[in-house]
């Protein structure tokens, strides 16, 4: 959660919950409104527009994407995955 920086620092009072901005994650990248998403989740729907105004952006996006990447590259488990000579072996259905 440290890759989700307010937008103006110093007008930030908290941190968001992580329930928020995981909500507003899964809301972006599913294309569920925000009404929907505080219909079917505990979240508040004023806590999800302050979230996504203030806290969802690309640089965040790209900064947490980058936080994840390093750390899956770190598992042992990524090493398996260099099955040839031009570089790690992917699949797009997850199968190996």
């Amino acid at each position: 959660m440290n890759a989700f920086s307010h937008l103006q620092p110093k007008y930030a009072k908290a941190s968001p919950d992580p329930e928020v901005i995981y909500a507003c994650i899964i809301a972006n990248a599913t294309g569920i409104e925000s009404k929907k998403m505080t219909d079917i989740s505990d979240v508040n729907d004023n806590d999800l527009d302050r979230v996504n105004k203030n806290y969802i952006r690309y640089q965040t996006l790209y900064k947490s994407n980058e936080m994840i990447m390093n750390h899956t590259a770190k598992l042992p488990i990524f090493a398996e995955y260099n099955l040839s000579d031009y570089g790690v072996h992917a699949s797009v259905d997850g199968q190996k």
